[in-house]
């Protein structure tokens, strides 16, 4: 009982404290209700003994250490999003770079796809079908830099592919 009572009275200043603490805003009724829930549980808690109830204060055990499972799923299903989301945003990339390019007078279609590695676009491959009558020579020097400026890449990890339509080959 006596350690009962000495645990309400620290319990009880750190409460005046921490209130004394609270910035006065709207946020201030909700963590008083909290502090107010805690100290009644702790008022409670020799009545409920008497009864056979009990508040257990501690974490359950493994709680917070590494190995934990509902750490291992939380920090699994991370990172699936993160590889998700690596997925869809390359993708809307390549789609937007594909859409720009065949904007442009004198290229028929196009096709773009990065290349992830370790999370990173590591170089882009650009698939182009060119008008009839256009030269490959003419495009390499326009569509590289472009491409490389796109994606915050050097030149050299862009590679120009023509396919069938207008000429023919690859470059780069």
């Amino acid at each position: 009982m006596r350690q009962w009572l000495q645990n309400l009275i620290i319990l009880v200043f750190l409460v005046v404290f921490l209130e004394t603490l609270l910035p006065k805003n709207s946020i201030r009724g909700f963590v008083q209700l909290l502090i107010g829930l805690v100290l009644i549980a702790a008022i409670l808690e020799p009545m409920l003994a008497l009864t056979g109830l009990r508040i257990d204060w501690e974490l359950p055990a493994g709680a917070g250490q590494r190995g934990s499972v509902p750490l291992e799923a939380g920090l699994s299903l991370r990172q699936r999003a993160l590889a998700r989301l690596r997925g869809d945003y390359v993708a809307r990339l390549n789609d937007q770079a594909a859409a720009l390019l065949a904007l442009t007078p004198g290229i028929e279609e196009a096709a773009v796809q990065a290349v992830l590695s370790d999370g990173r676009i590591d170089r882009v491959i650009v698939e182009l079908q060119l008008m009839p009558g256009e030269r490959q020579e003419a495009w390499d020097e326009r569509i590289t830099p472009f491409i490389a400026q796109f994606y915050g890449l050097s030149q050299g990890a862009v590679h120009v592919q023509y396919r069938e339509g207008g000429s023919s080959g690859t470059s780069r």
